[in-house]
């Protein structure tokens, strides 16, 4: 079960009540907005890229909100808005296939146990 959600530095930390933190990066979870504006919803292909002048801003959190008991919105930096729901998050975040000496540190316990 979900605790808390911390805004770091180009990453939020998912933090669970069993003591687990899920760390993410806010570039990776940007990628993923599944908009009307951002993906073709028939093919669920990326509309288009960022522009150099949206780059600077374009992962950058600059307000989140919970929605219901499911999710949460990030507002970014250039303002765009992503609904993201926890648990379709979570299984893609774990379903990527790492380099061995990656995925030893992506999720961690408070003592830094994986």
């Amino acid at each position: 079960m979900l605790k808390e959600i911390k805004k770091g530095v180009k990453a939020l930390e998912f933090a669970f009540v069993d003591g687990r933190v899920l760390e993410i990066s806010s570039s990776w979870l940007r990628s993923r907005c599944s908009c009307a504006l951002c993906l073709a919803q028939s093919t669920r292909a990326p509309l288009k890229a960022p522009t150099d002048s949206q780059l600077a801003s374009y992962d950058d959190v600059k307000k989140m909100e919970s929605v219901g008991n499911y999710g949460f919105s990030i507002t970014w930096g250039d303002s765009h808005r992503s609904i993201y729901a926890y648990d379709r998050i979570f299984t893609e975040w774990h379903s990527i296939s790492w380099p061995e000496h990656l995925s030893l540190n992506r999720v961690q316990n408070r003592e830094g146990q994986p």
